[in-house]
């Protein structure tokens, strides 16, 4: 990555060497720093012990921002060990010195007050920068008051100092007071336009509540630097949270290209991206390639059980799966593990099973309709009607622009199947069934006038209220299942039972004329009948 350095005039160069030493300048900023103070500390502190190992960059700067990764942790044991190495490797360093300042405000407060009194007296009495380290120090343990007065200091030796505007947002951002937080990054971008953690903060503010404002800081970053990686990171987490996968995925692709390390957690982003991208090979490569290194790495085995299934690798799916849903503990587990899951298991031929798994996935209380049509499924071809029809009837309730006119059949002929069996278990509701499946058809019939399902299901509920045939209950649906059926093709077996239950009824009526006519209609789809041959020998 290349960082932009704001131009100075000589004098100011030679004013800020008289004023503060060299280390504290920032006059150039590794790799390692920019990434710290744009807040992604597991990719700064990995870049900084990379920087020791390599022996790169002013050492006592890099262990000054080590420390200042692990404070930012919590970790203020190993921050105190970075510092104090940091003040080692370079007696005046003054970033040292505020680190070490810093690890007293909370315990020592009045120590804290009376180090930084010693770094800013003398000839650093004008130095703003060094009123921005303090400012930054009481940041750091959320002390606000003190931290804007530092700000405040520093703006009044420098207006233009854009370090002093960031720290101001920083506190306004950590006060939820987002709005005056953003003025004040604009104002660093005005005084440094190069300054990229100002765009990066700016963009944080807006990423879930203005999207187009948080992607146009980013596309002015990337215009004034294209080789910013940081931007393309951020550009990707953007277009992430608000469910741009497709711009997302393309954002990091453009990131890996520009930086050679991402941590476990982007990796992890990054296989997510694609998975919701549906590019299910490129998602399970990287997730396979996270296992090899991390193999109990949570998030990564979530993806490639959800993988599997979407690849048909359901065998394997299924065993990993078992693992995955044994790690961890229930409370880790989300809606789509126990979904996925119960998935697997279901093409894996273990329906039960399955079924506990949707079970769990609803307990969550992530009730989502899609999984009320599977249960409904998985119950209706286990001849499980009243669970099948449970399910159905959630499903059209909580679907909305998902419920199609087949739900409103399948609903139908779970209560028909529940009405038209004589078992115990299901004969003291029957007639409640038949209500269900009747109301259920009525809707099918409105939603789809010309499918003859509809009036045909209908018709043959009725049929199952008035088994002797004698009210003629299902006549009006027959005949209008017929109307439709004649002018097709096929489902000529349908048409033959409704003419079967027409002719039937003209005899009971003894409109024998009409009954022979049907019965002929009969003949002409199937002239081998039995049944309409015999009916017809019978009437004289």
């Amino acid at each position: 990555m290349k960082t932009t350095i704001a131009k100075t005039s000589a004098a100011a160069v030679i004013l800020a060497v008289m004023t503060i030493p060299l280390s504290a300048q920032n006059v150039t900023e590794s790799k390692g720093t920019e990434y710290y103070k744009s807040g992604f500390n597991a990719q700064a502190k990995h870049l900084l012990l990379e920087d020791l190992r390599k022996n790169t960059g002013n050492k006592s700067d890099v262990y000054f921002y080590l420390g200042e990764t692990y404070f930012r942790e919590g970790k203020t044991d190993s921050a105190a060990y970075y510092y104090g190495k940091s003040l080692e490797t370079d007696p005046s360093s003054f970033l040292a010195k505020t680190g070490l300042a810093k690890l007293k405000i909370k315990n020592d407060p009045t120590g804290a007050a009376g180090a930084f009194k010693d770094i800013l007296s003398g000839k650093n009495k004008k130095n703003a920068e060094l009123y921005v380290l303090a400012g930054r120090a009481y940041l750091d343990n959320k002390d606000y008051a003190q931290a804007e007065k530092y700000a405040t200091d520093a703006l009044g030796i420098d207006g233009k100092l854009s370090d002093a505007y960031i720290l101001r947002g920083d506190i306004f951002a950590a006060e939820k007071n987002y709005g005056k937080a953003a003025e004040q990054y604009q104002q660093a971008i005005y005084f440094t336009p190069s300054k990229h953690e100002a765009y990066i903060k700016y963009s944080q503010l807006y990423s879930t509540t203005n999207y187009a404002l948080a992607v146009e800081m980013l596309d002015r970053l990337i215009a004034s630097d294209p080789s910013s990686a940081l931007a393309y990171r951020e550009l990707a987490e953007v277009n992430y949270v608000n469910g741009r996968f497709s711009k997302a995925e393309q954002a990091y692709e453009k990131y890996l290209s520009l930086d050679d390390y991402y941590s476990p957690e982007e990796r992890e982003k990054y296989a997510s991206i694609l998975f919701y991208n549906k590019n299910y090979e490129k998602s399970m490569e990287v997730t396979e390639e996270a296992l090899k290194n991390d193999p109990a790495n949570f998030v990564m085995q979530r993806l490639y059980m959800y993988n599997c299934f979407e690849l048909g690798k359901y065998a394997s799916g299924a065993e990993k799966g078992a693992a995955f849903m044994d790690n961890g503990g229930a409370d880790k587990h989300i809606y789509l593990d126990y979904v996925y899951y119960g998935r697997l298991l279901l093409k894996n031929g273990d329906s039960e099973r399955a079924v506990a798994q949707f079970e769990k996935a609803l307990s969550t209380g992530n009730k989502k309709a899609e999984l009320y049509r599977e249960l409904g499924e998985i119950y209706q071809q286990a001849g499980d009607y009243d669970n099948a029809a449970k399910y159905f009837a959630l499903f059209i309730e909580t679907g909305g622009n998902e419920v199609r006119p087949s739900d409103y059949l399948m609903l139908g002929r779970c209560n028909y199947y529940a009405a038209s069996d004589t078992s115990q278990v299901y004969s003291e509701h029957k007639d409640e069934y038949i209500n269900a499946a009747d109301s259920a058809f009525a809707v099918l019939s409105e939603k789809a006038p010309d499918s003859y399902l509809g009036y045909f299901w209908r018709a043959r509920i009725n049929s199952v209220k008035d088994p002797e045939t004698t009210m003629g209950l299902a006549k009006p649906y027959y005949e209008k299942a017929c109307s439709i059926l004649e002018g097709s093709e096929g489902n000529q077996k349908q048409l033959v039972e409704a003419y079967s239950y027409l002719a039937y009824y003209y005899y009971l009526k003894e409109d024998m004329e009409t009954s022979k006519t049907y019965w002929n209609k009969i003949l002409v789809i199937d002239p081998e009948n039995q049944t309409a041959i015999k009916a017809l020998r019978s009437i004289k």
